[in-house]
C-alpha cells in the first residue's frame, strides 16, 4: 500500500498508535470504525477531518447490540458489524476497507467519498465487486443513498484526491465523463499527460495545487505546447473544488464550442 502525501492523508502508523492506545483496556469486541479506520488504511480524508483525527477521539464500535464504549479519547458506537466486515492489521481489529468506505458515506460529501473510493480501488485495498456487495448489504443504512450515487463513478488510474473531486464536479452537473490521466502525443513525438481530458475535442482539465509550486514553469511550458497543438487546457484551483461554477462554465463553453465545429468524440 502506497502512503499518500498531502493534507488529505494521515500517517497510518500514527493512526494505528492512537487506535492501540484507545483500545487499551477497552472491551474485547471493540472494532475501529469510520474515519479512524479509513486513516489506518491510508485512505484520503477531507483536510478538516484529518486535522481533527490527529488529536481527536478514535471511533470504536462494539459489535452487535452491546452498549457503546464511553471513555476519554473514544467516540463510541454500537453498530452491526458481521464477521466478514472485520479485518486484522498489525494487532488492530478494524472494519474492512469496503465496510469502512460505506460507513464513511454518511460522513463525507460525494466528492470526498469518490476520492476515498478511487484511492482504495487504485491501491488494491478493495475491488468493485466488494464495494458493490457492501452497498447492497447496507440497504437502508445511513449514507447508503450517497454510496449508491458515487459507486458507479469509482475508477482506477486516479493519481490524487483532487483529481477525483474535480471529476465529480464535472459529472455531477451532467457533463460527459473525461478520460483520466490520458497520454497525449504532441508534434515531435513528445508524450505528455493531462489530469482529465476529452481527447476527441482536444480539451484538457487540470488541477493546480500548492504541491505543484515547484513545477509551475514545467507545467506552463507543457500547456503552451498543448495549446500550440490545438488543445484548450482549463486549469482548476483549490477554490474551484469548493465553488466550481466558473470552472464548469468555462468547460461547458469549450465543449459546446468544439462540439459545434464537428468534433463530437469524447
Amino acid at each position: 500500500m502506497t502512503v499518500g502525501i498531502g493534507e488529505n492523508f494521515l500517517n497510518p502508523s500514527d493512526s494505528k498508535r492512537r487506535a492501540l492506545i484507545a483500545l487499551t483496556g477497552a472491551p474485547h469486541d471493540c472494532v475501529v470504525v469510520g474515519l479512524s479506520a479509513a486513516a489506518i488504511w491510508g485512505m484520503p480524508l477531507p483536510p478538516a477531518s484529518a486535522q481533527v483525527l490527529k488529536g481527536g477521539p478514535v471511533s470504536l464500535s462494539r459489535r452487535g447490540a452491546a452498549t457503546a464504549t464511553r471513555r476519554a479519547k473514544v467516540d463510541g458506537h454500537s453498530i452491526d458489524i458481521p464477521a466478514n466486515h472485520v479485518a486484522f492489521l498489525d494487532s488492530l481489529t478494524l472494519t474492512t476497507p469496503a465496510r469502512t468506505w460505506v460507513d464513511c458515506a454518511a460522513l463525507l460529501s460525494p466528492d470526498h467519498l469518490l476520492a476515498m473510493g478511487d484511492w482504495a480501488l487504485g491501491q488494491g485495498l478493495v475491488t468493485l465487486n466488494e464495494m458493490t456487495s457492501i452497498v447492497a448489504w447496507a440497504r437502508t443504512r445511513r449514507g447508503v443513498v450517497r454510496a449508491r450515487e458515487v459507486l458507479p463513478w469509482i475508477r482506477t488510474g486516479v493519481e490524487s484526491p483532487q483529481e477525483s473531486r474535480l471529476r465529480w464536479n464535472v459529472v455531477a452537473c451532467e457533463l460527459p465523463e473525461p478520460d483520466i490521466n490520458p497520454e497525449i502525443v504532441l508534434p515531435g513525438a513528445r508524450v505528455v499527460r493531462l489530469d482529465l481530458a476529452y481527447k476527441g475535442l482536444r480539451i484538457g482539465l487540470e488541477f493546480d495545487g500548492e504541491w505543484h509550486l515547484g513545477t509551475q514553469e514545467h507545467d506552463a511550458e507543457r500547456r503552451r505546447q498543448l495549446e500550440k497543438a490545438g488543445w484548450r487546457v482549463i486549469v482548476a484551483t483549490k477554490e474551484d473544488l469548493f465553488d466550481p461554477t466558473a470552472m464548469l462554465t468555462a468547460l461547458r463553453s469549450a465543449i459546446s464550442e468544439r462540439s459545434n465545429v464537428g468534433r463530437r468524440r469524447w
